[in-house]
């Protein structure tokens, strides 16, 4: 029970504790799990070292993506060869595109863009820029472990109170008794 560690044990495992979780999150971090991401980090890169941008891309050198035929069924890739405006960034992909079509532009990060190309039509690509949800999301995980983690030591001091002040009673008890 918690009762029977002392100070100094807790704190050594919250200790271990926190250094075990970052040392997971540090390696989760640099070491990837699976093959899309690494064709993920391909695309971003392509995309971010081309002279493509959000507002606007020139036709001169348009990004690579893995190629699947499904992106050019499923969405129009005009975004490849003409200019265009975006028209909403980063938009969740319904289920449907996710397991029904299996679009590739919802296949690599769960998000797309929507693009007006110059030519009229409308262009769909990944959204490679989903890091910074999922750093916000991990920093809030993170502060809700922290929030927990204060509430748990006040739990903690709380019981270990009541503890000492159950045994302080059964002394005096004993004492008063004549024992």
């Amino acid at each position: 029970m918690i009762e029977f560690c002392s100070f100094r044990r807790m704190l050594a495992s919250i200790v271990l504790f926190i250094t075990a979780s970052t040392i997971v999150f540090l390696l989760e971090e640099y070491y990837d799990e699976d093959v899309l991401e690494k064709d993920v980090i391909t695309a971003k890169k392509a995309i971010e070292l081309s002279p493509h941008t959000l507002l606007s891309s020139s036709p001169a050198s348009p990004p690579e993506l893995p190629h699947n035929p499904s992106l050019s069924k499923a969405g129009s890739t005009c975004w490849l060869h003409e200019q265009f405006q975006p028209v909403s960034l980063c938009q969740p992909c319904s289920d449907f595109e996710l397991n029904a079509m299996k679009a590739d532009y919802c296949a690599i990060s769960g998000y797309f863009d929507k693009l007006n190309c110059s030519s009229g039509k409308i262009g769909l690509r990944p959204c490679l820029t989903k890091g910074v949800y999922a750093e916000t999301r991990f920093n809030m995980f993170m502060a809700v472990m922290a929030a927990l983690t204060g509430v748990s030591a006040g739990v903690v001091h709380w019981r270990q109170s009541l503890l000492d002040r159950r045994a302080y009673a059964r002394v005096q008890q004993q004492l008063g008794g004549g024992v």
